[in-house]
């Protein structure tokens, strides 16, 4: 067990004199990287994707409540979304009971469309897991 030890506190020793050798200015360092670091890294590149304009995406907390109202509607998730120059409303709603896909799905755009006619609708139906019904409505 004091060998594992020994073997790590030398795997530290060995980061901390690559570091100290660097010259002063460099960037470069040599660390172990652990989990949360990379997740933080990963949302800086997810901001700056965000603030260069080409991606943002918002959520819709109020419309998603006054879906998931529906009797038959377990969860409602919509997000708008632009890419680009395209603007979407993304909507996945999870049904209690296996609904007429297309036709609800319509009946959902339609409703989506009145509060954000310029945006186009990317829908997803599902239930306990399996998608009902998937499409998109310009």
């Amino acid at each position: 067990m004091s060998i594992l030890l020994i073997g790590c506190a030398s795997d530290n020793q060995k980061y901390e004199e690559k570091n100290d050798e660097l010259e002063e200015g460099s960037t470069e360092q040599v660390t172990p990287e652990s989990k949360d670091e990379k997740e933080k890294s990963n949302e800086k590149d997810e901001k700056k994707s965000d603030e260069s304009g080409t991606t943002e995406l918002s959520v819709e907390k109020e419309t998603a409540d006054e879906i998931a109202k529906d009797d038959n509607v377990e969860d409602a998730i919509i997000q708008l979304e632009t890419v680009g120059e395209n603007e979407y409303v993304n909507a996945h709603i999870k049904f209690k009971e296996v609904v007429k896909g297309e036709e609800t799905a319509e009946e959902y755009a339609d409703q989506l469309k009145e509060q954000y006619p310029d945006r186009i609708v990317d829908i997803i139906l599902s239930r306990n897991g399996d998608v009902l019904y998937q499409g998109v409505f310009e």
